[in-house]
């Protein structure tokens, strides 16, 4: 059975004095304030970033099984190295579509074991967005940190070729778009599961700007 070990972090964000009352109204009279899809998409846009973020900190984190190989050893079931106990932080950045970028500082801990596939790791990454341009349908936003935001992320696999992934996202974050301007805070949690073909499932509830979301993700990381 599994005991979990994953402890939520209190997570506080600092705003600025002038923080808007309402963080989906805007500045400019007149103009619309943000919608729930609109809402829905930005925290969608912060897990997936997290996610790549993980990616990143993988790619350019040396472990004893080599690099980038992290979430692929706790999916493993072939024997081949002895425990690994991880005590790291990197820095990295995510590359936004449209262009911006996402600052990302990272620390990595937790025990994987590659006789057997298992593992329990936590993934903290702190990422601050410096005029990060984001898209989807007709909706284009810049994103920047207010001041950032915090996703702690854990993998854990009994070595049956699954990961489970749960975590939480919380911070705030500067939303410019079409003259509008919010000053949103997240507070989301996240769980679901990774397969050995790299198929990622999560569900993601909580808030974003003050409203309630409860929506999905499915994306293939292959």
């Amino acid at each position: 059975m599994r005991i979990h070990r994953f402890v939520p972090v209190a997570l506080a964000a600092v705003f600025a004095a002038s923080c808007i009352e309402d963080p989906t109204l805007v500045e400019e009279e007149g103009a619309p304030p943000l919608s729930q899809e609109e809402v829905e998409f930005l925290g969608l846009t912060a897990l997936v970033q997290s996610l790549q973020a993980q990616e990143n900190v993988e790619d350019s984190t040396s472990v004893s099984l080599g690099e980038g190989q992290v979430a692929t050893s706790l999916r493993s079931a072939g024997p081949l190295l002895a425990p690994v106990t991880l005590d790291l932080s990197t820095s990295t950045v995510v590359d936004c579509a449209l262009g911006g970028d996402v600052n990302v500082d990272a620390t990595l801990t937790g025990e994987y074991d590659d006789e057997t596939g298992a593992g329990d790791v936590i993934l903290t990454v702190v990422m601050t967005h410096e005029l990060c341009r984001r898209s989807r349908e007709d909706f284009e936003v810049t994103l920047i940190g207010d001041p950032n935001i915090t996703t702690v992320l854990e993998l854990f696999s009994e070595g049956d070729g699954v990961v489970d992934i749960e975590g939480m996202i919380q911070g705030g974050i500067g939303v410019l778009t079409e003259g509008r301007v919010a000053e949103c805070r997240m507070d989301l949690a996240f769980s679901g599961t990774e397969t050995a073909d790299e198929q990622v499932s999560l569900d993601l509830t909580g808030e974003v700007c003050g409203r309630s979301v409860s929506t999905s993700l499915d994306r293939d990381r292959s």
